[in-house]
């Protein structure tokens, strides 16, 4: 990129439209010391694993999904962890948050419409967790 005459390369700067400056610099200091020195808050973290995903940051990308599970994994938002674990088949984090979603089934499905609507979108994890 830096070798050729592009804009890159005569503007001394890459632009990056797809990820937020919080979470690029979360990022870039992955990629300079090799950790993550403060865990952000529960949409940044989100944000940072689907960056480390699309930039193919594999160990950032497992550290994030760890993360999520230890540390933010809780009844308000198992199911839109559950779901980026689907849509990402992130395996450890998919499990994880079954796990809990079987253990707490009554406390994250007491909404009907949230139960009808996830029951709608994902009828063989619902088979899952309520027939098994």
């Amino acid at each position: 990129m830096f070798a050729s005459e592009t804009k890159e390369n005569v503007e001394r700067r890459v632009v990056v439209k797809d990820v937020e400056k919080g979470v690029m610099e979360l990022m870039l200091g992955y990629m300079y010391c090799g950790e993550v020195t403060v865990l952000p808050d529960l949409l940044n973290l989100i944000d940072l694993y689907k960056a480390a995903h699309k930039y193919c940051m594999v160990p950032l990308r497992i550290w994030c999904a760890y993360q999520l599970a230890e540390n933010y994994l809780n009844c308000d938002n198992v199911l839109e962890l559950w779901s980026l674990a689907k849509t990402y088949e992130e395996t450890g984090l998919m499990e994880e948050t079954k796990r809990f979603m079987k253990a707490g089934k009554r406390q994250v499905f007491q909404d009907l419409e949230l139960y009808l609507e996830f029951n709608k979108i994902f009828p063989d994890l619902m088979h899952e967790l309520f027939l098994q």
